[in-house]
């Protein structure tokens, strides 16, 4: 691996903190030599609350970790994200900026920025299964929304990438995590790949039937905060899901299945 290419890419993380399933991190690198970004950026940290912030913090940590075990890191720096991306390429000669779309107006309006720069941009859908742009109409309730969504084709999960690279002198180190005002779960992508393997394994096949009883909190997944930051590729726990339905002949079992991959769709 070349830790200084002449020109290169960056894959710029935003709500994907993982490397497993993730569409742009996979399209970056088979493009080229990649670089792993994530740009802390003051409009978005605004709007995170201290739980979620720390939470995040902790799994950039464990991202960067991943990174390194590969021979790359996670280049980490705070300010607008359009202003940092800017000051990167006036470094090292950047190839392309790749990122997985999302769908928060604030975040759109920086992805905006993003591609006003004089930079080749390339985004990809990743945060959903099905963008609403797929479907033929906006739907008021779930139950013809979940109809055409279950009839659309959806992405295999994608693989780990390759290609990746480390720039000297375009990181900050990763400030120590943040303190949380309650005690949040162990935070990154393998502790999220274990969780939803214990509920595959242990929980799943009662989650319709349990799923709002309160005294049986375990029945849930309990990976909410793992969605929200990227941990845990969507792709990957659909094809699961989906394994689980074709093999099964309980019915009982298949019903509950099936309750979690609506809850998927959303």
């Amino acid at each position: 691996m070349r830790n200084f290419p002449e020109k290169m890419n960056i894959f710029l993380h935003r709500d994907d903190l993982r490397t497993h399933d993730n569409h742009g991190l996979k399209k970056a690198s088979e493009s080229g030599q990649t670089t792993p970004v994530y740009i802390e950026d003051p409009r978005i940290k605004e709007r995170m609350g201290k739980n979620k912030y720390a939470f995040r913090k902790q799994g950039l940590e464990k991202l960067d970790q991943k990174y390194r075990e590969q021979g790359s890191r996670l280049h980490y720096r705070k300010g607008k994200t359009s202003e940092e991306l800017k000051k990167i390429a006036e470094k090292v000669e950047v190839d392309k900026i790749f990122f997985n779309r999302s769908y928060t107006p604030s975040k759109r309006r920086i992805e905006a920025e993003i591609e006003k720069l004089n930079l080749e941009t390339s985004k990809y859908k990743d945060r959903l299964l099905i963008e609403p742009t797929d479907l033929s109409e906006e739907y008021d309730t779930f139950s013809p929304f979940y109809r055409e969504w279950k009839k659309k084709e959806k992405q295999d999960p994608f693989g780990k990438p390759d290609n990746l690279s480390k720039i000297p002198g375009i990181s900050s180190e990763i400030p120590k995590e943040a303190e949380a005002t309650a005690e949040i779960p162990e935070s990154g992508e393998q502790a999220a790949i274990e969780i939803w393997e214990d509920f595959r394994h242990n929980r799943i096949q009662y989650y319709k039937d349990k799923r709002d009883n309160v005294a049986e909190p375990e029945s849930v997944s309990r990976l909410s905060m793992y969605y929200s930051s990227g941990m845990l590729g969507l792709r990957k726990v659909l094809t699961d899901v989906e394994n689980l339905i074709d093999t099964e002949d309980s019915s009982d079992k298949i019903r509950n299945y099936a309750k979690y991959r609506n809850e998927l769709a959303w």
